[in-house]
């Protein structure tokens, strides 16, 4: 007696462009990659550089993101990827947000890799359609620099 083994489903994909490859190892594996997937291969001239390329032009980027709201006792909550506290005034929450994300920011990139680097703040506030009534101010602040070894 002999079995035969059925398979439950079939899926299969199409792809209606070519597959393009840089990078140094993509003559290893992808003449292999693209055959199996029915793919026609294409591999620019100097294909080989485009890591090194890359590598050397590329950004380290850190980014902190606090939320200020109001806690409905008229104070403010500072909500920060290292705590959650609690300010009487507005100000103090914000001041307190962006000093300790600046300083935070500063931190990881440099934890990173980053030599020199650039901080940038957003902040957005947003208050009620129609009322004077704050919502919340999200604060964004991010950190670009440059490889240490560039």
């Amino acid at each position: 007696m002999q079995f035969q083994e059925k398979e439950i489903m079939d899926c299969s994909l199409d792809f209606n462009l070519p597959l393009i490859a840089i990078g140094a190892p993509v003559q290893a594996y992808l003449p292999d990659v693209a055959k199996k997937l029915g793919l026609e291969l294409n591999i620019p001239g100097n294909a080989e550089i485009a890591n090194a390329i890359g590598a050397a032009s590329g950004n380290i980027v850190e980014v902190v993101q606090v939320l200020i709201q109001p806690d409905g006792d008229e104070r403010f909550i500072v909500f920060a990827p290292w705590e959650r506290i609690k300010f009487e005034k507005y100000g103090e929450a914000l001041d307190y947000a962006l000093t300790e994300a600046s300083k935070r920011v500063a931190e990881q990139v440099e934890k990173s890799g980053a030599a020199e680097y650039e901080i940038s703040t957003n902040k957005e506030e947003s208050f009620a359609e129609g009322w004077n009534m704050f919502v919340e101010t999200r604060i964004a602040v991010t950190a670009v620099g440059k490889p240490k070894w560039v």
